[in-house]
């Protein structure tokens, strides 16, 4: 369940809980590709409907531009990002539509938290509900079109003509989906290693299909943050190419070229033990935590043992190995091919109903690479996952949190600062985050996270995390995680003062007035803050008051510059006068010879 808050969004009308989380996706307005793109994960990870291929993030760009066309949210209408008729949300609403749609308005509800029954129009200014009333009026409209939604651009422009906006043009669909889509364009890097069937059932001719498709992939990443290896698998397993072998996108694609199809049997468990065992070890390329490990792999038959795939799949996922499945035909075993495939499952798992539609994958099966996250667990004693990130640039992560809960921190490099923005069950960004955790070298993010399973024993919980770094700079991080509440600012040991909560201590930042390592002794009068600059006497104007006694104000500037007002402890009030040839500085609370 998607819980908007830490821990729920309830509609209407759409609340947001608490200062510590943010969700634009329920805020009127907003505009920009991470709303979007946050948006549509949203609805995607809740697994709610089938996989759009794309098309709704492609919608909202060819629609409004992502809100950025002036006209989004003119006035008297209110279709939002998706700019959803009103004639089209009233269709979603309709007795007519009532049987078709029941299935999904329960799937949000139970997800969401949102009743569609009560939902406006005019609540189609938010983003999440504009996303939403367009995937509905579409599943409705397209109720006969039982090839689903088509894969490609210039398929899904017809696709959106037909059951969506039948007055547009196909070929500004098109011309705008091509502008919008650039490639992967993260520098943070992955170790990526590509898993193909080599059976016999694939055939030499749809092999060099497959081949072709792994080039066309290579070629929009970056190689050097991003590393490729190969292992084809038949009746046994070949390692074409390790992941330290070739450091250049053209070497790669040759070598890709170089790979011969085995034919035999469908070992698919011997694949993905390899996969474990070898392709990610240091000694074959792959770095050490703090860099996505993902394992892409392609199948079209079900595999010799079910039993040994789905225990080897449940071993890739333990071992923090990002598995994307694509499974080819009609007779692949859907349920394996889910098992093999990371959580959330209808994000990672693809299934085609011939080679032909391999070309067609290629954004989908990037998009889901680049943002492909590390992955971090306790474990019995905690551990430190060391990374870096490029300037401007940002990580995605997984946290897998015992029953015990677990206390997360994050330390940065000098000079630079970092941003961890948490949540449950998709990834988080600026826009939407359900706590936030602040690092910077003098003041390291720390928080503990609450394992709400803990009625199941050794259960562990996954949640989603987002790593921003320093604009301008290259951030190194240190990210920490520990079974169980290592706080130590709850309850507060600061006597008056704020608990700063660091890794493995804390300290107290003392209010004004106050000092010691708990902020337990009063400061004397000489080593007072800075008091106000307007002119004060002890007559009509005396600053020496109850309230500034207790927040350590004793020093005031007189209304002559050659004077002060200094206060004692008990409120007395004293007019003092500054050495000949100085002045009272308000900015140094001490008197000083004149500018």
């Amino acid at each position: 369940m998607i819980r908007i808050g830490l821990l729920l969004v309830v509609l209407l009308g759409l609340a947001q809980r608490g200062a510590a989380n943010q969700n634009a996706t329920i805020t009127p307005g907003g505009s920009g590709s991470q709303l979007v793109e946050t948006t549509c994960n949203i609805i995607q990870s809740a697994c709610i409907f089938d996989d759009d291929k794309l098309l709704f993030r492609r919608m909202a760009y060819v629609e409004s531009l992502d809100g950025h066309d002036p006209d989004t949210y003119r006035d008297g209408y209110h279709g939002g990002l998706w700019q959803v008729d009103e004639a089209f949300f009233d269709v979603t609403k309709s007795v007519e539509a009532e049987h078709e749609l029941y299935p999904y308005f329960t799937e949000i509800h139970n997800e969401l938290s949102i009743d569609w029954h009560i939902v406006t129009w005019q609540d189609c200014r938010r983003p999440l509900v504009s996303a939403l009333a367009a995937r509905l009026y579409i599943q409705y409209t397209s109720r006969d079109n039982h090839n689903g939604i088509p894969r490609d651009i210039e398929s899904q422009a017809d696709f959106w003509k037909s059951y969506y906006r039948t007055s547009g043009s196909t070929q500004d669909f098109i011309n705008k989906c091509n502008n919008l889509e650039t490639g992967c364009n993260s520098t943070s890097g992955a170790d990526i290693v590509f898993v193909l069937d080599g059976s016999g059932s694939i055939g030499s001719a749809h092999f060099e299909e497959v081949k072709e498709f792994v080039k066309d992939v290579v070629n929009d990443f970056e190689i050097g943050p991003y590393k490729i290896g190969v292992i084809q698998f038949g009746s046994s397993v070949y390692p074409e190419f390790e992941l330290k072998q070739y450091t250049t996108r053209d070497d790669i694609k040759s070598a890709v070229d170089s790979i011969h199809y085995r034919g035999g049997g469908t070992s698919t468990h011997l694949a993905l033990e390899r996969l474990i065992d070898e392709s990610f070890k240091e000694s074959n390329g792959a770095r050490p935590h703090g860099i996505p490990k993902v394992g892409i792999i392609m199948t079209d038959g079900q595999s010799s043992s079910y039993s040994l795939t789905i225990s080897e799949a449940e071993r890739a996922h333990q071992a923090g190995i990002i598995m994307i499945a694509i499974g080819v035909g009609s007779s692949i075993d859907r349920t394996e091919l889910e098992a093999i495939a990371s959580d959330p499952k209808c994000l990672h798992h693809f299934f085609l109903s011939g080679f032909s539609e391999i070309d067609d994958l290629k954004y989908a099966i990037e998009k889901r690479a680049c943002e492909a996250p590390f992955v971090v667990s306790p474990g019995h004693n905690g551990t430190d996952t060391g990374g870096k990130i490029p300037p401007g640039d940002n990580i995605n992560c997984q946290i897998k949190i015992p029953s015990a809960g677990a206390t997360i921190s994050l330390r940065t490099n000098s000079g630079t600062h970092s941003t961890l923005f948490l949540a449950q069950d998709t990834y988080p960004s600026s826009v939407y985050y359900e706590e936030k955790l602040d690092s910077t070298p003098q003041n390291p993010g720390v928080v503990y996270i609450r394992n709400p399973h803990v009625t199941v024993l050794d259960n562990e919980w996954l949640i989603f995390c987002n790593l921003i770094g320093t604009n301008g700079t290259e951030t190194n991080f240190t990210f920490g995680i520990r079974p169980g509440d290592t706080t130590h600012c709850n309850p507060s040991p600061c006597l008056n003062g704020q608990c700063v909560e660091l890794v493995n201590s804390y300290r107290c930042d003392c209010f004004d007035g106050f000092s010691g390592s708990l902020c337990e002794s009063v400061i004397p009068p000489s080593t007072t803050t800075p008091p106000p600059t307007s002119g004060y006497d002890c007559d009509a104007n005396n600053p020496c008051t109850p309230e500034n006694i207790h927040n350590g104000n004793f020093y005031f500037p007189h209304h002559d510059v050659a004077k002060f007002v200094q206060c004692d402890a008990h409120g007395g009030c004293f007019v003092m006068h500054c050495a000949p040839g100085t002045i009272w500085d308000p900015n140094l609370n001490t008197c000083n010879h004149a500018p």
